[in-house]
């Protein structure tokens, strides 16, 4: 299997949100309620199970898999896990990150 930068998700994600709104559906930062000028990128990683062709249709989810605070509540954490899947081919990548919101 070919090399893909760890970003080649990034665009697909974008292009999920960009259908989020057009059907009239919050992205999951606007739903976490995230502070841009207060959030961080913790860790990331991605997993890539197969390739995506152009023209493909592609099933986009995400879900929140963990949430916790930390200093007394003054820091949140949540890992996202999302996942691209092609009806005929499954789940091509799986992309589990952890934000990080400063509240104080």
């Amino acid at each position: 299997m070919s090399q893909r930068p760890p970003s080649f998700f990034m665009p697909i994600e974008a292009m999920a949100d960009d259908e989020r709104a057009r059907l009239g559906q919050p992205s999951l930062i606007k739903l976490l309620r995230c502070d841009f000028g207060r959030l961080l990128h913790g860790d990331e990683s991605y997993s890539y199970n197969g390739l995506v062709y152009a023209g493909d249709t592609l099933n986009f989810d995400t879900k929140i898999i963990d949430f916790y605070e930390k200093k007394g509540g003054l820091m949140e954490f949540v890992t996202i896990e999302s996942t691209v899947s092609n009806e005929q081919r499954g789940t091509l990548i799986t992309a589990t990150r952890t934000l990080l919101h400063r509240l104080g």
